[in-house]
């Protein structure tokens, strides 16, 4: 079994000059072949569908301020398998 790790630094910002309300959807990659497995191994406390593998943040962004989420998978997949991901 081979795998490998991926990892995104998400940076939210608000510039303006009230809060805002946000809602941000990702997705992580969904195998169609039951030998390669995809698990989440940080999310930044949003939200997945396995079924899907859609990730939700609702979020609040104070005036002028940033955050950053940060979303973390690995990827588990048989030798025999190529496994391309972009």
């Amino acid at each position: 079994m081979s795998f490998f790790t991926t990892n995104y630094d998400i940076l939210l910002r608000n510039k303006k000059s009230q809060p805002i309300q946000l809602t941000l959807l990702d997705q992580l990659p969904v195998s169609a072949i039951s030998d390669i497995t995809i698990s989440a191994t940080e999310l930044s406390k949003g939200n997945i569908n396995n079924e899907t593998g859609v990730i939700t943040w609702n979020l609040k962004l104070e005036p002028q301020r940033q955050t950053e989420l940060n979303l973390q998978y690995e990827v588990k997949y048989p030798k025999k398998e190529k496994v391309i991901l972009e």
